[in-house]
């Protein structure tokens, strides 16, 4: 006689349950894991420490918490503007979609939140920036 429990996905007959089929072929990784997509264009190892070296670089002496982070933001825009527009959609979806012990996610994490939601605008604009340069 078969056996039927909560986390069996054989009915009583020993078919294999609709559900469980379907719950099967929907399996995805999870949101936190890195996107094919991404990892498949994902950028230079050298690039990406220079930028976390940016953000995690100690202040000056003598500057202010407010003038060292707008120097910080303005040197990360413009590392951004020298991106192609692959690039910049690859380091915009990783910041967006972080994966869990990503350091260039988490130094980025560190800036305040409308020091990060500018950047990260202006890593979404380009493509248009690229359109209207040429």
């Amino acid at each position: 006689m078969a056996r039927s429990t909560l986390t069996d996905d054989r009915s009583v007959t020993g078919e294999t349950s609709l559900l469980a089929q379907a719950a099967r072929q929907r399996a995805r990784p999870s949101p936190r894991s890195p996107d094919p997509a991404v990892a498949a264009h994902d950028l230079d190892p050298h690039q990406v420490q220079q930028l976390i070296d940016l953000i995690v670089e100690p202040l000056r002496n003598g500057e202010t918490f407010s003038a060292g982070y707008d120097r910080k933001e303005r040197a990360l825009g413009e590392r951004f503007a020298r991106l192609t527009v692959l690039e910049a959609w690859v380091l915009h979806r990783r910041l967006t979609c972080a994966a869990v012990g990503d350091p260039l996610a988490a130094a980025f994490g560190r800036l305040v939140a409308e020091r990060r939601a500018r950047l990260m605008v202006f890593l979404a604009d380009a493509r248009r920036r690229a359109a209207r340069a040429g």
